[in-house]
């Protein structure tokens, strides 16, 4: 089961720290993964709190994208070895079926359960489809939360340190020389 953090000091205590200031870069991939788990509001809030946000934020995108390559590895495998599961009853219902020693009752009934095979086969695929795009869900949250957050910080960091435009009155002159 995932863990889910719903506030700042869950999430100390998580990385065991007694400050989100104190976290070290070596701990920004943990927090990155931690994210997902946390509310925007939670996740904006700790994120603010972290010293170096630029390293930080290339930590996290580095992080997610490592944590999607290894969700999808471990997924192909087991998607891998379910259907050659499958594969594997499929031949055998299929040498039989090419016995010439079956009644036509038990060709039938060979044929069902290829049926039935091949249905289990779509459901898998289904279900593996669902997954893959909750995970990308979950993903996609997490580095947009990190990307928000940190454009965020960065924008709001260079909007208070702009000067405020220069605003020149220039009064105009009359086109005409008698007003009338």
């Amino acid at each position: 089961m995932v863990k889910k953090y719903d506030t700042e000091d869950s999430v100390k205590r998580n990385l065991n720290v007694q400050s989100l200031v104190q976290l070290r870069p070596n701990q920004y991939g943990q927090l990155a993964e931690m994210i997902p788990n946390m509310s925007p509001e939670l996740a904006t809030s700790v994120m603010n709190q972290v010293s170096s946000f630029v390293e930080f934020g290339k930590t996290a995108i580095s992080t997610y994208t490592e944590m999607c390559n290894r969700f999808l590895e471990e997924n192909e495998k087991t998607q891998n070895t379910a259907i050659q599961g499958y594969q594997l009853i499929l031949d055998g219902l299929s040498k039989k079926l090419d016995s010439e020693r079956i009644s036509e009752d038990e060709r039938a009934a060979i044929t069902r359960d290829m049926i039935e095979v091949a249905n289990d086969i779509a459901v898998k695929d289904k279900d593996n489809k669902e997954f893959l795009l909750k995970m990308a869900d979950v993903a996609l949250k997490g580095l947009a939360t990190v990307a928000v957050t940190v454009l965020a910080s960065v924008g709001g960091k260079v909007l208070t340190q702009k000067k405020e435009p220069e605003i020149k009155i220039v009064q105009s002159r009359p086109r005409h020389r008698f007003p009338f």
